[in-house]
């Protein structure tokens, strides 16, 4: 099995998933939102479909490489796995910039509260904290004690979310 193919299968899935993220990011703010209209069809429904199909065509090649190369781990010997673990966490850092991109999207539709409760358990798991307790307690305290300093000690509005 070619890993290196794997590996830039991987790493082009994710560079196509941010690309999608970021087209949808743009298409928000620089296409202009039509007047009040009975239909659903707009200026923006074609950018958006374009965005919406590269984002999820590059996650999921990301996926069946990282799958594959998994399941390769899973039947190799420890010694023999070595460099493909190493290369794992070169996937792990691609994930984090991925899961910025996807906070700060977060950010634009969910708000403030939701997205950086989602940002804070993705980062929790994408670094291998397991126990449940700790988990849950930083993903609902870390939001709350965050927005609680900016809006009332400091007075800096949080963003709301488009949707929530």
């Amino acid at each position: 099995m070619d890993y290196s193919k794997l590996r830039h299968d991987a790493i082009f899935g994710l560079i196509i998933a941010i690309f999608g993220m970021a087209y949808i990011l743009l298409t928000v703010t620089q296409v202009a939102a039509p007047e009040e209209s009975d239909t659903i069809i707009s200026p923006r429904s074609m950018p958006y479909l374009i965005g919406g199909v590269l984002t999820l065509l590059g996650l999921t090649l990301f996926w069946d490489a990282h799958r594959q190369i998994r399941q390769a781990c899973a039947s190799m010997s420890a010694k023999d796995a070595l460099p493909l673990i190493n290369g794992l966490e070169g996937k792990r850092a691609l994930m984090l910039g991925c899961s910025l991109v996807a906070y700060c999207f977060g950010m634009l539709f969910l708000g403030f509260l939701v997205s950086t409760a989602a940002m804070t358990l993705a980062i929790l798991m994408l670094y291998g904290v397991r126990n449940w307790v700790v988990v849950a307690l930083l993903t609902i305290a870390l939001p709350l004690s965050l927005y609680g300093i900016f809006v009332y000690l400091v007075q800096v509005q949080m963003p709301d979310g488009l949707l929530i």
